[in-house]
């Protein structure tokens, strides 16, 4: 397997957030604001370094802040638990504090929950290692990673690593779904930030335009010499970004004539995925019992056609019975509902409606 150690780089705070102008940790003027700022810059950056960690200097450093000013954050983020000094007192790594809190997330649906079992066939369609990568502000983040069947696999990218928007595939096919003012905006934010990945923000801007024109990034090489990678990116039902999928392997995994065929399996999973999150994030009807198999009368009524068969004018009705100007009582023949709905709808939470 091909790893790889991706160069430490200045994060970026805030989801879509404005380009700012410099690759550093932004500042405010509001001291409480500027310190919160910077102390998520700091687990930021440690978070981007891997297991061996920064010494307080380099924190500064690439952070753009007095020494002084970095070990009194690391101090504060170590007190919490937050940061982790290692045994030999010179590094700080990321402490157990930040997984415990990431603990509370899987109490809801995740896109890494929803995306895993397309991510999963995509994998075993593809043969080789595909990647979710979502934006965070001007850097993009790899989400998941899922091991393909083939014995030679390319993890140039771990669960978890950050680079600047545009220098991984996954990044550049989230660039091309933005506005090309807003993907310009960014590029010009970050382009100190390309010299450690050997690229320029004109480079960059030129992949960028094939990648709009060809409708898919292709990259070769990809961020390791002697691979490529394709990428896709995931709308959501606004036509944004939603994330992106993308696969990367050695060169002879990849010929010319099999570009084509990972376009079309990447698309179909951008498509699953993109059509699973609209679903998870549509806002949730009362469902009918018939449909989870417990209506008493096997009457066939499934909340879409209830909802396009009931007239407003019936509707209006339901209303006024329900608020109590003919009494707490619905005739089910009125409406196209099955008894269990008409109990749903006359119940006591029912009076609430506007």
């Amino acid at each position: 397997m091909m790893e790889e150690t991706p160069p430490a780089s200045p994060p970026r705070t805030g989801l879509d957030r404005e380009p700012r102008n410099t690759g550093r940790a932004p500042t405010t003027a509001v001291t409480g604001a500027q310190s919160i700022h910077r102390a998520f810059a700091v687990l930021r950056l440690l978070a981007n370094s891997g297991s061996g960690g920064l010494r307080l200097t380099e924190i500064a450093r690439d952070l753009d802040l007095s020494a002084p000013t970095a070990y009194r954050i690391l101090r504060v983020l170590v007190e919490e638990g937050a940061v982790e000094r290692l045994p030999s007192g010179r590094r700080y790594v990321v402490g157990a504090e930040v997984a415990l809190l990431g603990l509370s997330t899987r109490a809801r649906m995740t896109l890494q929950t929803i995306a895993a079992p397309i991510l999963d066939q995509l994998c075993q369609d593809a043969g080789d290692a595909v990647f979710l990568t979502v934006r965070s502000g001007f850097d993009s983040v790899c989400a998941d990673r899922k091991i393909g069947t083939y014995p030679v696999q390319v993890l140039s990218i771990g669960i978890g690593s950050r680079r600047p928007l545009g220098v991984s595939v996954g990044g550049m096919a989230i660039l091309s779904a933005l506005s090309p003012a807003k993907a310009g905006a960014i590029l010009e934010a970050n382009a100190g930030r390309f010299e450690p990945y050997k690229t320029t923000r004109e480079a960059l801007a030129d992949r960028l335009a094939a990648s709009r024109e060809r409708g898919v990034v292709y990259a070769d090489p990809a961020i390791v010499r002697g691979t490529r990678a394709v990428a896709v990116p995931v709308l959501d039902a606004a036509g944004n970004p939603a994330a992106a999928i993308s696969t990367i392997a050695i060169r002879q995994r990849i010929p010319a004539g099999r570009v084509a065929l990972l376009t079309n399996q990447l698309r179909t999973a951008a498509t699953d995925l993109s059509r699973a999150l609209a679903e998870a994030t549509k806002p949730s009807l009362p469902r009918c019992a018939e449909e989870a198999g417990q209506c008493p009368t096997k009457a066939l009524c499934p909340e879409e056609k209830r909802r396009a068969q009931t007239p407003r004018k019936t509707l209006s009705r339901l209303r006024e019975r329900v608020r109590g100007k003919t009494g707490n009582v619905v005739s089910s023949a009125e409406l196209p509902l099955c008894p269990d709905q008409v109990r749903a709808f006359t119940a006591p939470r029912a009076l609430s409606w506007r």
